[in-house]
C-alpha cells in the first residue's frame, strides 16, 4: 500500500500557486544551488495535471511592461531623436534642427570665427549593444558560470593523469618483492603515497565534476531566463511600435511580417541568449585544451592540431551557406505568412468565387520554397556537426599513431589523459557550429527588428485642453501617405523546371527581355524643367521602362474647424469628397503636414465599419458598470435584437461580429460610444447601415436626446433629413471646405449645398416606412428561424490532452520524418556508435599494455585506425 501511494500520490489541492510570488528569490542559498525550491511545484505536476492557477506569479521585475521599458530606453537612446517615439524625444528634434541651423550659419560666416560648432552625438542604432546593456548583469553572471564550468572540465584530465600515475605506480610497486623494493629505493625510485592520497585524488575528481555540473546547469537556467527576458522585452516593444506605425510603415510592415518578427526572429534571439557566450568561451576552452594536449602528448599533438586548422575553411563555407539560406528563407516566410493572413481575412470572398485551389497552390508554393531553403541550411548544419564529430576522432588517431611511430612509450596515464583532452576538445568543436548558426540567425533577426523599431511613426497626436472654449479647433493640412507598390512576381517562377514547354517559353521571354534592355540603354527620358525651358536627359536603367509620375495622394488642404461645445455638427459632400478623411485626420490616422488639432475634452469615435470584439455582447459594448445599460439599450434600438439573440447580452459575438448583421454591428458600436464618457463624439455615417425608421429613432432618442444630448457631436452623413436638426454644417468637396453655416444660411446661398439637396433629396423617399418595416419583420423571422443555430456557443473550452503521449503520436512523427523504418535504423546506428567508442577505448588499453599476442605495432595501429574510421563514419 505504501509503495502504491509512493507512485500514485493523492492529487494536490487546486490553486497551488495562486496569489504566491515565485519563491526563487526568497529561497535559501542551498535551495537555490540545488533547485530544491522547485520541488513542491514538481510534486503537484506529478500528482495531477497542472492548471493555470498552479503556476506562481512572476515578480514585478519580470513583468512585460518593466522589461519592455528597459529595452526601449536602452535602444532608442542609441537612435537619433527623429527615430525615437514621441514620448522619448525630450525635444530632440528641435535641438537637432537648431544645431543644424547654427552649423549652417557658422559655415556662412554668420557666427564668430572663435565659436566651434557643437559636435553631434554618435548614434550607432545597435539593437545588439542595447540588449547587452539591458541585461548585462545576467549575461556576465552566466558567462562567469560558463567559464568556471569549462575550466573545471578542461583541467579534470590533469588530476585524472595524476590518479592513473599513482594507481600504476602503486600496482607495480605492490608486485615487487622486498629485495626488489630495496633496489628500487636505492636507485632513487620513491615509493608511492598511501591509499589516503589516492582517495583524496578521487574525491577531488568527484568535486570538480559535480561543481562543473552544477555550474553548467545554473548557466543553462540563467541563459534561458535571459533569453526569456529578451523575448518578453522585444515582443513588448514590437507590440507598442505596431500601434504607432504610420500609414506608409503599415504598408511596408504588414501583419504577416510583424507576426514573423514575433514568432521567428524573436525566438532566434531567445535561443542565441544561451548559445552566444560559447562564441568566445568555446574558443578559449579549445585553446586551453590544445595547450594541455601538447604539454601531455608532445609534438605528436601538432598533427591533430593541423587537422583541426585545415577544417576551419570548410567550416566557414558551411556557415556562409547557412546565413545565406536563412536570409532567403525569412523573406519567403514573410510572403507566405502575409498571403495566409490575407486569405484568412478574405476567406468569405475566396469561398464565394471558388478561389480555394488557386490560393492553396500559391501558399503551398511559398511553403515548398521555404522548405527548400530550410533543407539547404539544415544540410549545411548537418555537415558542420558531422565534421566537428569526425575531426577530433581523426586528430586523435593521427596523434596517437605519430606518438607510437616516434618510439615513445605508450604510457597509460599519458594516453588516457590525452584521450580525455581530445574529448574535452570535442565539446567546443560541437558547440561552435551551433553558436555560429545562432549568430547568423541572430544577425539577420537583429537587422529586421531594428528596421521595424525605427520605422516611421504617426505624427504628433491631437492636444486635449479642457480649458479651451471650443470643443474642436483645427487649423491644419493633412494627406494620405503613398502606399508602397508590391514587387512584381518574376515570370513563371512557379512553373516546373522539368517542363520543356516552360523552358522554351522562358528562353523566349529572356531573349525579349534582353532586347528591351538594349533598347532601354539607348532611350533617353525627357524631364521638363520647372522654371527653365531646358530639358534634362535621364538614362533609363537596364531592364526598366520609364514610369509615369506617381499620383499625388489625397489631401485635406487648409482645414479650418471651430466647433463649439455641445453643438451638433454635420459634414456633408459627394462620395469621395473627403468627409470620412476629416474624421480620420482628427483622430490622427492621416499624416498632418502642418498646423495643429486641439480638442476641448476627451473623444470617442464610431467608425463606418464597426470594430467588434470577439467576446460577449455585454463586454463588446459595456465593460464594467450596468447603471446606464437599460437606457442605452433602449436609445440604440437594441431591445428587439437582444430578444432575438439566444442569451440576450450574454450572447457570444464571433470574430469581427460574424453572427451580427450590418445594422446590429452599427448599433453595438454606437452603444459602446454612448456608454463612454467622452466629451466629443465622432460619428462616421452610422445611420447608413440602418433602416430609415431605425435611423430616425436613433437620431431622436440617442443623438439629439439621450446619452449624446449634451455632448459635442460631429456627424458625417448622407442622410439629408438630418441636416435641418443640426447646429452647423460643413460642405466638403475635393478635400476642401467649400461652404459652411447653418442649414437656413446654406439654403439661402444657392450654392453647392442646395445642389446636393436637389440631387439627393428625392432619393431618400423612395422606400416608404411600411416597406422598411416589412423588411425588418422579415429579418426578425429569419433571425428567429436561425436562433437554434446560434444556441451553440461560439467560444468553447479548449480541448486538452493529459497523461502520457500515445504511441500513435510517435508513429505519426516518425512517418513525417521519413518513415517508421528509420527508427530502428537510427537506434541501431546509435548502439553501434556507442559500442565502437567502448571498443576503441578498450583496444587503446590493450595497445598500451601490449596484451594481444603476436600483434606488432603496425597491427595495433591498423586496428585502432580502423576503429576510429568506423566511429567517424
Amino acid at each position: 500500500m505504501r509503495l502504491k501511494n509512493l507512485f500514485y500520490p493523492p492529487p494536490a489541492p487546486p490553486g497551488f500557486g495562486k496569489g504566491k510570488v515565485l519563491p526563487e528569490a526568497s529561497a535559501s542559498w542551498l535551495s537555490r544551488l540545488s533547485f530544491h525550491w522547485l520541488g513542491s511545484f514538481l510534486n503537484v505536476g506529478f500528482s495531477r495535471p497542472l492548471e493555470k492557477d498552479d503556476f506562481w506569479e512572476l515578480p514585478e521585475t519580470r513583468h512585460t511592461g518593466v522589461l519592455t521599458d528597459i529595452v526601449e530606453q536602452n535602444y532608442f537612446a542609441r537612435c537619433p531623436p527623429q527615430k525615437r517615439p514621441r514620448h522619448m524625444r525630450d525635444g530632440g528634434e528641435d535641438s537637432t534642427t537648431q544645431t543644424s541651423e547654427s552649423e549652417k550659419e557658422a559655415k556662412e560666416g554668420g557666427a564668430p570665427e572663435t565659436a566651434s560648432p557643437p559636435t553631434a552625438p554618435a548614434y550607432d542604432e545597435s539593437l545588439f549593444k542595447a540588449l547587452l546593456q539591458s541585461f548585462k548583469k545576467r549575461i556576465w553572471f552566466s558567462s562567469l558560470l560558463l567559464v568556471a564550468s569549462d575550466t573545471l572540465r578542461t583541467t579534470t584530465p590533469l588530476v585524472n593523469k595524476v590518479l592513473i600515475t599513482w594507481l600504476t605506480e602503486s600496482f607495480v610497486f605492490s608486485r615487487l618483492s622486498a629485495s626488489e623494493k630495496d633496489e628500487a629505493t636505492a636507485a632513487g625510485f620513491k615509493p608511492p603515497r598511501g591509499v589516503g592520497y589516492g582517495i583524496g585524488l578521487a574525491f577531488a575528481l568527484f568535486v570538480m565534476q559535480e561543481a562543473a555540473s552544477v555550474m553548467s546547469n545554473h548557466y543553462m537556467i540563467s541563459g534561458m531566463t535571459t533569453g526569456l527576458y529578451l523575448r518578453t522585452g522585444i515582443t513588448g516593444a514590437i507590440f507598442r511600435k505596431s500601434l504607432r506605425l504610420s500609414g506608409k510603415s503599415r504598408a511596408e510592415h504588414t501583419v504577416g511580417k510583424i507576426t514573423t518578427l514575433i514568432s521567428t526572429d524573436v525566438a532566434r534571439l531567445d535561443s542565441f541568449a544561451w548559445l552566444g557566450p560559447y562564441l568566445w568561451a568555446a574558443p578559449v576552452q579549445l585553446i586551453l585544451g590544445i595547450g594541455l594536449l601538447i604539454g601531455t602528448l608532445g609534438y605528436s599533438a601538432l598533427v591533430g592540431l593541423g587537422v583541426l586548422i585545415l577544417s576551419l575553411p570548410v567550416q566557414g563555407i558551411l556557415v556562409a551557406i547557412m546565413m545565406n539560406q536563412t536570409k532567403k528563407g525569412v523573406k519567403i516566410t514573410d510572403k507566405r505568412v502575409r498571403l495566409t493572413t490575407e486569405v484568412m481575412q478574405g476567406i468569405r470572398l475566396i469561398k464565394v468565387y471558388g478561389w480555394e485551389a488557386f490560393y492553396t497552390s500559391r501558399i503551398i508554393g511559398f511553403r515548398r520554397e521555404e522548405i527548400k531553403r530550410i533543407r539547404k541550411a539544415s544540410f549545411a548544419m548537418a555537415l558542420l556537426v558531422a565534421m566537428f564529430s569526425f575531426t577530433p576522432e581523426l586528430a586523435a588517431i593521427l596523434s596517437f599513431i605519430t606518438y607510437a611511430l616516434t618510439k615513445h612509450d605508450l604510457n597509460i596515464a599519458i594516453i588516457f589523459t590525452s584521450l580525455q583532452l581530445f574529448n574535452v576538445i570535442r565539446v567546443p568543436l560541437l558547440l561552435i557550429p551551433f553558436s555560429l548558426s545562432g549568430l547568423s540567425d541572430a544577425l539577420v533577426s537583429l537587422g529586421r527588428l531594428s528596421e521595424f523599431l525605427t520605422a516611421e511613426e504617426l505624427g504628433d497626436p491631437y492636444r486635449i485642453e479642457p480649458s479651451q472654449s471650443l470643443a474642436v479647433k483645427v487649423n491644419a493640412s493633412f494627406e494620405w501617405e503613398n502606399v508602397v507598390k508590391l514587387e512584381k512576381p518574376k515570370a513563371k517562377e512557379a512553373e516546373s523546371k522539368d517542363d520543356p514547354q516552360a523552358k522554351i517559353k522562358a528562353a523566349k521571354e529572356k531573349k525579349e527581355q534582353k532586347k528591351k534592355e538594349k533598347a532601354a540603354k539607348k532611350k533617353k527620358v525627357e524631364v521638363p524643367g520647372t522654371e527653365t525651358s531646358e530639358k534634362a536627359e535621364v538614362q533609363a536603367e537596364p531592364g526598366t521602362s520609364p514610369e509615369a509620375p506617381e499620383e499625388k495622394p489625397f489631401c485635406l488642404e487648409d482645414l479650418h474647424l471651430e466647433i463649439r461645445k455641445g453643438d451638433f455638427v454635420a459634414i456633408v459632400g459627394r462620395v469621395g469628397s473627403g468627409k470620412s478623411s476629416i474624421l480620420q485626420a482628427l483622430i490622427g490616422e492621416m499624416k498632418r503636414t502642418r498646423g495643429e488639432v486641439v480638442f476641448g475634452g476627451t473623444m470617442a469615435y464610431v467608425p463606418q465599419n464597426p470594430w467588434i470584439k470577439n467576446a460577449l455582447c455585454e463586454k463588446t459594448s459595456f465593460s464594467a458598470k450596468r447603471t446606464m445599460l437599460t437606457e442605452i439599450i433602449r436609445t440604440c434600438s437594441l431591445e428587439h435584437d437582444l430578444e432575438i439573440l439566444p442569451q440576450a447580452d450574454r450572447t457570444e459575438i464571433g470574430e469581427k461580429g460574424i453572427n451580427l448583421s450590418g445594422g446590429q454591428k452599427a448599433r453595438v458600436s454606437l452603444a459602446r460610444a454612448a456608454y463612454s464618457t467622452a466629451d466629443v463624439v465622432l460619428l462616421d455615417d452610422p445611420l447608413s447601415a440602418l433602416d430609415s425608421y431605425v435611423g430616425k429613432k436613433i437620431l431622436e432618442d440617442c443623438i439629439l436626446e439621450g446619452p449624446f444630448a449634451k455632448r459635442t457631436r460631429i456627424l458625417v452623413t448622407h442622410s439629408l433629413h438630418v441636416l435641418d436638426r443640426t447646429d452647423f454644417i460643413y460642405v466638403v468637396d475635393n478635400g476642401k471646405i467649400v461652404e459652411q453655416g447653418t442649414y437656413s444660411e446654406l439654403m439661402s446661398q444657392s450654392g453647392m449645398f442646395t445642389r446636393l439637396i436637389e440631387e439627393y433629396g428625392n432619393t431618400e423617399g423612395q422606400h416608404s416606412l411600411t416597406q422598411t418595416k416589412g423588411r425588418a419583420s422579415q429579418e426578425v423571422k429569419e433571425g428567429s428561424s436561425d436562433k437554434a443555430e446560434l444556441d451553440a456557443a461560439l467560444m468553447q473550452a479548449e480541448e486538452r490532452m493529459t497523461g502520457a503521449v500515445s504511441w500513435r503520436v510517435y508513429s505519426k512523427y516518425l512517418e513525417n520524418a521519413g518513415g517508421i523504418i528509420w527508427a530502428p535504423v537510427i537506434l541501431l546506428l546509435l548502439l553501434l556508435t556507442q559500442a565502437n567508442n567502448v571498443a576503441t577505448t578498450l583496444f587503446l588499453g590493450f595497445w598500451t599494455g601490449e596484451t594481444i599476442h603476436n600483434f606488432t605495432q603496425g597491427d595495433y595501429m591498423a586496428v585502432y585506425a580502423g576503429l576510429g574510421a568506423s566511429a567517424a563514419a
